[in-house]
């Protein structure tokens, strides 16, 4: 069955970055959003989906648009924090979350690290000043599909 949602992406996208949300916790300093931090901005994260590999449709021969039914893409969790101590704790959050599979979420059969998060040292400019951060990446894989396909 082929993908017949085209709020799909977005949907899960934001569903995702609830679920990861609710379990950093409440604090103040640990603001999130969705697809990017605006600028200036630290003591934040973002989860987005955006990007990846082949197209799983591309190993099937058929004419049909989105006919696999499972749409793979690239994911990431990004931080920018003052302390390390909080980068570190976002990834360490992300990472007793991750790998999970199908089930435990509407429209998502897997999500999964592609790699281990990294962590710089970044200058973010804020109001006039420069901020020494801390910037956390941490690279996921997510299949989407539509919830009753088989």
């Amino acid at each position: 069955m082929a993908i017949t949602n085209p709020k799909i992406w977005s949907e899960v996208e934001t569903a995702v970055l609830s679920y990861f949300a609710g379990k950093v916790g409440d604090q103040v300093r640990y603001k999130a959003f969705r697809g990017e931090i605006p600028e200036g901005a630290y003591n934040c994260w973002m989860f987005e989906i955006n990007g990846g590999p082949e197209p799983l449709d591309a190993m099937f021969v058929t004419n049909l648009p989105g006919n696999c039914g499972r749409w793979r893409m690239s994911a990431m969790v990004e931080g920018v924090f003052v302390e390390r101590n909080d980068a570190q704790y976002l990834a360490g959050v992300v990472r007793t979350l991750v790998p999970v599979n199908e089930d435990f979420m509407a429209n998502v059969k897997w999500l999964r690290p592609v790699g281990e998060p990294t962590i710089e040292r970044v200058i973010i400019g804020s109001r006039g000043k420069d901020v020494n951060c801390w910037r956390v990446q941490y690279p996921l894989e997510i299949i989407m599909i539509e919830d009753g396909v088989s």
